[in-house]
């Protein structure tokens, strides 16, 4: 479980790496998921040793509605802690100015304050 929207690339990662490096351990997995940038739409998720596929759910997540991402594994060998950490990180952070490519700056007005100064 991971609470916060994931950010799409992360989670993709995650995964794929996930169903590489464990292939033989699992079986299938489902879930529910929060992805950074789709507003409202709640996904839900659903694979096994094969692949994946995801994609939205009727119902989207609700305006006071906690927004947590959960995943169920069919499998063996699998460490609870160790896919819950995995997943949290997938969660969406955004990066500080200081990372970003010099391309995006010059789209930066330079009025905007530095980030995390107090405005």
């Amino acid at each position: 479980m991971a609470e916060g929207p994931l950010d799409e690339y992360r989670f993709n990662m995650f995964m794929n790496d996930l169903l590489s490096e464990r292939r033989n351990d699992i079986v299938g997995f489902k879930g529910v998921l929060c992805v950074q940038g789709y507003g409202n739409t709640r996904f839900v998720i659903r694979g096994s040793r094969e692949g994946l596929g995801y994609g939205p759910a009727e119902q989207p997540w609700q305006p006071q509605e906690q927004r947590v991402n959960q995943l169920v594994f069919i499998g063996r060998g699998l460490d609870k802690e160790e896919l819950t950490a995995g997943l949290r990180t997938c969660v969406y952070a955004p990066a500080p100015p200081a990372l970003w490519p010099q391309s995006y700056m010059a789209c930066v007005p330079p009025t905007t304050p530095a980030w995390g100064a107090a405005s």
